[in-house]
């Protein structure tokens, strides 16, 4: 459903960061033409939808995101290794790493 707005914009979540999903004019177009704004009222909008919903379900079979709760990751300060965002954020406040 569009809520009254003329254009639909999509972002994909990796865990991390979001990134805007773009449709390319053409394989190897430069990125200054993509696509990024999408009219709610185009037939295309929905051939987008499913497409980016493809894209999504093939990311995350593929394993293609950050589990933030339970990647792994070091201190660059002193070397400990922790395991998840939690635990991360507990060592910054506790030692003042950053």
């Amino acid at each position: 459903a569009s809520m009254g707005y003329r254009e639909r914009a999509m972002v994909i979540y990796d865990g991390l960061h979001y990134d805007a999903l773009a449709l390319s004019a053409f394989e190897g177009a430069p990125g200054e033409l993509d696509v990024t704004l999408f009219d709610t009222e185009s037939t295309l909008v929905r051939e987008v939808e499913q497409a980016a919903e493809a894209l999504v379900a093939r990311l995350n079979q593929a394993k293609q995101f950050t589990d933030t709760h339970n990647f792994t990751l070091r201190c660059a300060v002193c070397q400990k290794g922790l395991r998840g965002e939690k635990e991360a954020q507990e060592h910054a406040k506790a030692t003042g790493h950053v």
